[in-house]
């Protein structure tokens, strides 16, 4: 039989809403403050909702919420301000912590209270709380900040401020950053820093930056950057390291450089590039290879290459895999057989010790007799 304890507390009967019961509730979820009645709404079951659960602020009586109380529910979740706090308590104290803990609610502190060393702690919380940043506080340093926090907010700092320096340190850590760096400071080393922190980024490098050795580095960094090399890079070599990296940058291998070296890597890396390969270089070899990683390739291979060999390689890893097989294939005996003892084993797997002998010969005549698969 449950305890009472158990039970969400909007269950328990109001009479049986004891101190001690509403006080084990909340710590175990804050938000059964919102069932705790009034006259047991103590500081100490309110405190102990809030750090378990900051969301139940919103429950707790104004009478308890002094500046003290407030400042403890900043320190758990920033965005307490939004939640009913007394405008008298949203104090220059109770803010700065509230940005330390998550910078993006500046957005929401008063102008009139907002100082640099909050607006500091915001971006060092969270770098894109720069957008919230007034522009006259907005300082090299604190731009500076907020860009090691998150190279992203580099498209809130002012051109006037930013520098080639900022921009490069920006690259090295988030490459998508290149995005927004103005076009006279992308000069090939801060490219080049840019496509080694992440391929991607080579789309927002200059057409008059991009060399083979950079489109080489970007999708060895990322095989998809394979997308943004100019077709006069691309070469048999380059296109087999972005396959190496991404099975999936087969997609953008040009016909002239596809060779069955390309697409046997690229399915080896990632499976699914199988969809991507051309019937004219499709074999056994590359099918089966993409089978031997995950039986459920069997998917995208051709009707023309689906051998027994190929199923029964499937089926051996998962037996749900032969709904993908050809019915003349799945008649074959040996097959059939391997499929319902694979099934078998697998249901067997789940069960009691004790149930597995008498339940044997029920799961062996239900697979034995699984129409939806073979019927196909």
């Amino acid at each position: 039989m449950k305890n009472k304890n158990d039970y969400p507390l909007s269950k328990v009967p109001i009479k049986q809403r004891t101190l001690e019961v509403c006080l084990n509730a909340v710590k175990k979820n804050g938000l059964e403050l919102e069932y705790v009645p009034k006259k047991l709404k103590t500081e100490e079951i309110c405190l102990a909702a809030v750090q378990e659960c900051s969301d139940a602020f919103r429950y707790v009586p104004r009478s308890l919420k002094t500046i003290e109380f407030c400042l403890f529910a900043v320190q758990q979740d920033g965005y307490v301000l939004l939640m009913d706090m007394p405008k008298l308590h949203m104090t220059e104290e109770v803010c700065l912590n509230a940005v330390r803990q998550n910078g993006n609610v500046l957005e929401f502190v008063p102008k009139s209270i907002m100082t640099y060393e909050m607006c500091f702690s915001a971006v060092k919380s969270e770098g894109l709380a720069l957008e919230y940043v007034p522009k006259i506080m907005k300082t090299p340093e604190l731009c500076y900040a907020a860009v090691q926090e998150d190279g992203n907010a580099l498209k809130l700092v002012p051109k006037s401020i930013m520098t080639y320096e900022m921009c490069f340190s920006t690259v090295k850590s988030e490459g998508l950053a290149l995005k927004y760096v103005p076009k006279i400071m992308k000069t090939p080393e801060l490219c080049h820093a840019a496509v080694q922190e992440n391929g991607w980024s080579l789309e927002f490098v200059p057409i008059a930056l991009k060399t083979y050795d950079l489109c080489l580095a970007a999708v060895q960094q990322s095989g998809h950057a394979l997308k943004f090399v100019p077709n006069r890079f691309k070469s048999s070599e380059l296109c087999l390291a972005a396959v190496q990296q991404s099975g999936y940058a087969l997609e953008d291998v040009p016909q002239e450089y596809m060779t069955k070296e390309h697409c046997l890597m690229a399915v080896k890396q990632n499976i699914y590039s199988l969809q991507y390969v051309p019937e004219s270089l499709m074999s056994e070899d590359i099918c089966m290879s993409a089978v031997k990683q995950y039986s459920n390739a069997l998917l995208y291979v051709p009707k023309e290459l689906m051998t027994p060999e190929l199923v029964f390689e499937a089926v051996k890893q998962n037996a749900i895999a032969l709904r993908f097989a050809p019915k003349e294939i799945k008649q074959i005996p040996k097959l059939r057989q391997l499929y319902i003892d694979k099934c078998v084993k697998d249901a067997l797997v789940e069960l009691d010790d004790e149930d597995k002998t008498k339940d044997f010969q029920h799961l062996y005549l239900r697979f034995y007799h699984d129409r939806k698969c073979f019927a196909r």
